[in-house]
């Protein structure tokens, strides 16, 4: 992780993506029963998913992409 990453953003971006559960939220364009990820950032939903373990890899997997940008 980059060492000039604050630790308030690291907060920031761990609260504000989301995983929520069946049920909790509402899309009239996303798959009903699904684990949806959202972020404040883009607005709302980003992605859905059928089981619980890859909706939480998926946030951490963002959120590591997020604080590690690939550069060239």
């Amino acid at each position: 992780m980059n060492q000039s990453v604050d630790k308030h953003y690291i907060d920031k971006l761990l609260e504000d993506i989301t995983v929520h559960e069946p049920g909790t939220w509402e899309n009239d364009k996303g798959p009903e029963d699904w684990y949806a990820v959202s972020t404040e950032g883009a607005g709302g939903i980003i992605a859905y998913f059928q089981y619980p373990n890859d909706a939480y890899a998926f946030r951490l997997s963002y959120i590591n992409r997020l604080l590690n940008p690939i550069t060239d």
